[in-house]
């Protein structure tokens, strides 16, 4: 009875190592995707023409520093979820 209860735990603890493997990954992922959409704006933000309105520059730079203070974990936009999110960039760019 013993050698159940050790081997049951032994598959408790593959399990938790797989899901925690799994999360890494995924945190990974949203790192990785958050990085690239705030390259996106700086890229932006460097190639406006001299023409671009002013609050165009400041709303880009603004994302920019917004950007370093949640990489920093100075800042978090709880209230944004990834649903919203992606309902928003989808009427979005149906509209342009």
């Amino acid at each position: 009875m013993g050698y159940e209860v050790e081997e049951s735990q032994a598959e408790q603890i593959d399990l938790l190592e797989c899901e925690v493997a799994v999360l890494k990954r995924e945190v990974e992922l949203w790192k990785r995707n958050a990085a690239y959409l705030a390259s996106c704006h700086a890229a932006t933000l460097e190639s406006l023409p001299k023409s671009a309105s002013k609050s165009m520059r400041s709303r880009l730079k603004g994302l920019c520093e917004l950007s370093v203070k949640m990489f920093k974990g100075e800042l978090s936009r709880r209230s944004v979820t990834v649903e919203s999110a992606t309902e928003r960039c989808r009427l979005a760019a149906e509209e342009v």
